[in-house]
């Protein structure tokens, strides 16, 4: 069976906040832009009575994000960075020509650079640092002079590999790299 990864949602406070960041700081235009209310969407999205403005973005390698803001009802939650060890989507990561002008274009699109967290690792030749959406989602930026800038990963915390590994290996067709 093919499949083939369509998009990564993302819930966001502030449609235009967001499209500002992810598309100035990051690279990304926009695509398709559409409200969601059919009725059907609320046993889909899991909320009922779900109203919902989608914002589809994707980079020059097609990556593409859907940035959804819930009309109603009102979203919730923290719009604080999470520690990466809670479980579930961790971060998106994206390789930059340029570590320094990549964290300016982040904090100037209304993102949060959190310089104490950049390192250097010699042996591989790479520097990360992560920053933060408008909403607290963590971006990791990495530069490696041998690797051109582009989306490189979405990291996920689980509790066990191995089963992970063969969930993602048997339903979707994802394998180790």
């Amino acid at each position: 069976m093919a499949i083939r990864l369509s998009h990564r949602g993302i819930c966001v406070s502030d449609f235009k906040r967001s499209l500002r960041f992810y598309r100035d700081g990051l690279g990304f235009v926009e695509a398709e832009l559409f409200a969601m209310n059919d009725p059907a969407l609320s046993s889909v999205m899991e909320v009922e009575g779900a109203d919902i403005d989608a914002q589809m973005v994707h980079n020059p390698q097609r990556v593409t994000l859907e940035l959804l803001q819930f009309v109603k009802p009102a979203a919730s939650g923290q719009r604080e960075r999470r520690p990466n060890n809670q479980y579930g989507l961790t971060h998106l990561a994206f390789y930059v020509d340029d570590m320094d002008e990549a964290a300016t274009r982040v904090h100037e699109a209304g993102g949060r650079v959190h310089e104490h967290t950049r390192a250097t690792f010699i042996q591989a030749q790479t520097t990360m640092m992560y920053c933060t959406d408008p909403d607290g989602v963590r971006i990791e930026l990495m530069y490696n002079p041998d690797i051109a800038g582009r989306f490189s990963h979405s990291g996920i915390c689980v509790t066990d590999i191995d089963r992970s590994m063969r969930f993602f290996d048997r339903a979707i067709g994802f394998a180790p790299a």
